[in-house]
């Protein structure tokens, strides 16, 4: 892995400095996540639970509200953002100038950028009434069987 321009591949950065103690606390770095404790694994349901209720309690906006239409535009334009970035990678990678951000710094934005678009569609299935844990199951396992692929997601479905 490259080293990252805000950690320089340490995995900390200086969160705060108290001026009465004189100490730096760290913190992980928030482009490489290098530093980080290990987290409990996420489930599909789980996630969707607390998605919903942010989006209730945190943004006051009831994914019901809105139509498929709407969770639509707002899905693509998160979709468009990583677009925007990976057309600034590809320049990076083709040594185009003109980007006034590191390949670093543009992961972690086209990082950013896929979850907001997964939180959208999270949000829009939820809308629609329908669980996208069992959707991506069934729709995995169903294109595994087209292709001859043997690893499937439930076997017995």
């Amino acid at each position: 892995m490259s080293e990252c321009d805000s950690c320089d591949g340490t995995g900390s950065v200086i969160a705060h400095f108290s001026e009465t103690s004189g100490a730096h606390s760290m913190t992980p770095c928030p482009l490489c996540n290098r530093g980080a404790q290990p987290r409990a694994s996420m489930t599909f349901t789980g996630f969707s639970a607390r998605n919903a209720a942010r989006c209730r309690d945190g943004f006051r906006h009831n994914p019901e509200d809105w139509s498929a239409s709407d969770w639509m535009v707002a899905t693509m334009g998160e979709l468009g953002e990583a677009a925007n970035v990976l057309k600034k990678l590809n320049r990076e990678r083709d040594g185009i100038k003109g980007n006034t951000a590191s390949a670093t710094v543009l992961r972690a934005q086209l990082r950013r950028e896929i979850a907001d678009t997964f939180i959208y569609l999270d949000l829009m299935s939820q809308a629609l009434g329908f669980d996208l844990e069992s959707a991506v199951r069934e729709t995995f396992d169903a294109k595994s069987r087209e292709i001859g692929y043997p690893h499937l997601i439930d076997p017995v479905a």
